[in-house]
């Protein structure tokens, strides 16, 4: 099966190759992007397409993840956009690589323990308060935390492999919890509460983002030489 319905209209499935630059390795591709979608339910032959690899739901109205059981193959997921309070109905995507999910409603991080391979996980612009529910993800290269209301830096001593992390626009106050972190080389901590350089010393030699944080221009000024430092 190469093609799902929806209200009537046949959606084909596309073929990406897994590189630009290669013509072999093509993965299978479904965007259903913006197309006013309320539930998963209303796709018609969705769970048959067992060998998919991206599938794209972003900029619906979905309030709720759920029958992708069948789509066990999934690399990358796109729910970005949508009305989702709570994340669960992934236990199954164990190969899933990508995941979107910014943009929703969800308050709590829960739901992601079986998703072991994931490498890139975003959950930026929801409600989120505290970080937690992550330890599993040991493959995780890449996260994106931005526009929340987190209050700590938290949860972080099982995620050996972050590169890049995203925790602007939080209610941040202090910088601690960082010290497992060996492989992070870029950190946007730009419109927090942070008011002091205390714990700094943890990014020294990596990219970071400071701009609108009340910190004092003369503590800035010491640090300047040990971190790449943008602050406006």
């Amino acid at each position: 099966m190469n093609s799902v319905m929806y209200k009537g209209k046949k959606i084909k499935v596309t073929t990406l190759p897994q590189r630009p630059e290669s013509k072999k390795a093509l993965l299978k591709n479904l965007n259903l992007r913006g197309m006013e979608i309320n539930s998963i339910d209303e796709i018609d032959g969705l769970s048959e397409l067992r060998e998919l690899h991206y599938l794209d739901l972003s900029l619906n109205n979905l309030t709720e993840i759920k029958n992708l059981d069948n789509l066990s193959k999934l690399i990358n997921l796109n729910l970005e956009n949508n009305r989702i309070s709570e994340i669960k109905g992934l236990d199954n995507l164990k190969d899933l690589r990508r995941l979107n999910l910014g943009k929703n409603q969800i308050s709590e991080i829960k739901g992601l323990e079986s998703l072991r391979k994931l490498s890139k996980l975003d959950l930026s612009s929801n409600s989120i308060s505290e970080i937690k529910g992550l330890d599993n993800l040991k493959e995780l290269g890449s996260l994106d935390l931005g526009f929340n209301q987190i209050r700590e830096i938290q949860g972080f001593n099982e995620l050996r492999k972050i590169w890049y992390m995203n925790l602007c626009s939080n209610k941040i106050t202090k910088i601690k919890g960082l010290d497992s972190l060996r492989e992070l080389t870029e950190i946007d901590l730009q419109e927090n509460q942070i008011s002091s350089i205390e714990g700094m010393e943890v990014l020294y030699g990596r990219k970071v983002y400071f701009f609108n944080n009340p910190i004092p221009p003369e503590q800035l000024d010491k640090i300047r030489d040990k971190v790449d430092m943008t602050v406006d």
